[in-house]
C-alpha cells in the first residue's frame, strides 16, 4: 500500500513537471510567434514606405507646383530689380563721398570721425595715427560716420542680392526636376517645404496674405541661416568692430 502511494506520488510529480514544461514551451512559442509577427509587420511597413518614396507625383500636383514656382520666380525677379536699384543708389552715394574724402600721399582716401578722434580708410579700416593724425584733416572733408553707414548698407544689400540669386537657382532646379517627369510625391513635398522655408523676406512680403507682423521674425531667421559673404562676393568688406555707433 505504501509502495503504491509512493509510486503514485512520483508519477504525479512527473506529470506536474511535464505540465510545467509544456506551459513554458507554449508561452515561449507564443512569444516567438508574436515577435515574428511584429518583425513581419515592421518589415512590411518599411517596404511600404520605401515603395511609396518612389511613387511619382500626380501630373496635377506637378502642374500646381510649377505654377507656384513661376509665381515665386516672378516675385524674385521683382525683388532683385528693386534691390539692384537700392544698390545703384548706394554706390552713387559712396562715389560722391569718396570725392569729398581727404586723400593721403599714397592716394588712399580717408575719413575723420565726427568727434575727431579716429580716421577710417575707404575700405572701412581704422587708420593708425602713425600714418595720419586726425588733426591734419580739416572739417570741410567728408566725415566717417555717413561713409561707414553707407558701407554697411552696401554690405547688407549685396547679401540680399546673393540670397535672392541662390533662391532663384533652387527654383530653377525644382522646375527642371518637375519637367523631367521623375519627381516623386515625397520629393515634391520636401522641395516645396524647403522653398517656403528658405524664401527671402524680400520675396515673401510680396505674397498675397503675407502677415507684416511676422516680418521682423523672418528677417532674423533668414539672416541667421544666410551664408556669409566672401571677398569675391563684395566690392569691399567692413569690420564691424571698426564701425562706431550710428
Amino acid at each position: 500500500m505504501l509502495r503504491a502511494i509512493y509510486h503514485f506520488g512520483i508519477h504525479s510529480s512527473r506529470l506536474d513537471h511535464s505540465e510545467h514544461e509544456r506551459r513554458k514551451w507554449f508561452i515561449a512559442s507564443r512569444h516567438q510567434r508574436k515577435q515574428r509577427e511584429i518583425h513581419q509587420d515592421h518589415a512590411e511597413d518599411v517596404l511600404s514606405d520605401f515603395a511609396a518614396s518612389f511613387v511619382l507625383a500626380d501630373p496635377l500636383e506637378i502642374q500646381a507646383y510649377k505654377a507656384e514656382l513661376d509665381e515665386f520666380d516672378a516675385l524674385t525677379v521683382e525683388a532683385i530689380m528693386e534691390n539692384r536699384e537700392i544698390l545703384d543708389r548706394l554706390y552713387a552715394e559712396r562715389e560722391a563721398m569718396l570725392e569729398r574724402a581727404y586723400i593721403l600721399e599714397d592716394g588712399t582716401r580717408v575719413f575723420k570721425s565726427e568727434d575727431g578722434s579716429r580716421v577710417y580708410s575707404e575700405k572701412g579700416d581704422l587708420v593708425p595715427r602713425s600714418k595720419i593724425d586726425p588733426d591734419e584733416i580739416g572739417d570741410k572733408f567728408e566725415k566717417a560716420e555717413p561713409f561707414l553707414k553707407n558701407l554697411k548698407s552696401i554690405n547688407k544689400h549685396q547679401q540680399i542680392h546673393k540670397n535672392l540669386l541662390e533662391f532663384q537657382e533652387h527654383l530653377d532646379e525644382d522646375r527642371e526636376l518637375a519637367d523631367s517627369g521623375k519627381m516623386t510625391k515625397d520629393e515634391l513635398a520636401e522641395r516645396r517645404e524647403e522653398r517656403l522655408k528658405e524664401m527671402p523676406i524680400e520675396v515673401r512680403r510680396k505674397l498675397n496674405g503675407f502677415d507684416e507682423t511676422q516680418e521682423q521674425k523672418l528677417k532674423t531667421e533668414f539672416s541667421t541661416s544666410a551664408k556669409p559673404i566672401t571677398e569675391n562676393d563684395m566690392d569691399m568688406r567692413i569690420d564691424p568692430s571698426m564701425v562706431p555707433s550710428l
